[in-house]
């Protein structure tokens, strides 16, 4: 299922699988601090301070009954709870189906870098912002010159990962949406034809893995303070809801399997 230890993040150095407590880059910093300073310093007076309580709170709580704040119930914390931690691996599990789902879709349709794309609307997209400069007519041909794999996930989301570039004036951009960019009903005004196909297409090789580090930060934001018996996150609903903005009611309903293998 993955190793979820790395959805910790440090306050401090901000490098996964640990935390500020027991960051050692911290802990040499203010070694070094003490060495040349002494421990009335105050970054090193507040590192100490901060430690105690942290000791004292530990001793507290290990003589309490303790309860899990995700699943809510005893004899562990929710770093440790392993509901929590097989939640994070469905989720980063379904990204990845959905990821290699998406690359053969964009494969099959000829997108890739230097491919050309036209659209009956291209007109519409073809406004920069703020310039008031448009296209030259509907139809026009653009190139693809940039994807950006990091923000491609099976999450919702409205952000533009596919730049291109009008081949009748240079200066003239757009972005599409993977759901734009994969849109193929003829009543929507973003259906895009590709009139240039490109054969290759190679994402970076951790965007297809289980544990890509981009959606490890993700699942990070995503369950900070999830408490199972409530399980609310915002969602960008494009894959939801018409492409409009909505909350889903419950986590774990993302997560169920959505085709016939996955419940066999």
């Amino acid at each position: 299922m993955g190793n979820n230890k790395k959805t910790v993040r440090c306050s401090f150095c901000s490098k996964l699988g640990h935390n500020r407590i027991s960051c050692e880059k911290l802990k040499e910093n203010i070694n070094q601090n003490r060495e040349q300073h002494g421990s009335n310093h105050p970054d090193v007076k507040k590192y100490d301070d901060h430690m105690d309580i942290y000791r004292l709170k530990s001793k507290i709580n290990a003589k309490s009954k303790r309860f899990c704040k995700y699943c809510s119930r005893q004899s562990h914390n929710i770093r440790t709870c392993v509901e929590r931690r097989e939640d994070i691996s469905k989720l980063k599990k379904k990204n990845n189906d959905w990821r290699k789902l998406t690359l053969r879709l964009l494969k099959e349709k000829g997108i890739g870098l230097g491919c050309v794309l036209t659209s009956e609307q291209s007109d519409f997209f073809g406004t920069r912002l703020g310039s008031g400069v448009s296209s030259t007519g509907r139809g026009d041909k653009w190139i693809l010159t940039t994807i950006c794999w990091e923000k491609i996930s099976w999450l919702p989301s409205d952000d533009k990962v596919f730049k291109l570039i009008n081949m009748n004036n240079s200066a003239i951009s757009t972005g599409l949406s993977i759901t734009q960019m994969l849109e193929t009903r003829d009543t929507t005004h973003w259906t895009w034809q590709v009139v240039s196909r490109v054969e290759e297409l190679s994402p970076p090789e951790e965007w297809i893995q289980i544990n890509d580090e981009d959606f490890s930060l993700l699942c990070v934001i995503l369950f900070d303070e999830v408490c199972k018996s409530k399980r609310l996150y915002e969602v960008y609903s494009s894959r939801i809801t018409n492409n409009k903005r909505a909350k889903s009611p419950c986590l774990m309903e993302t997560l169920e399997p959505t085709n016939k293998e996955e419940k066999e």
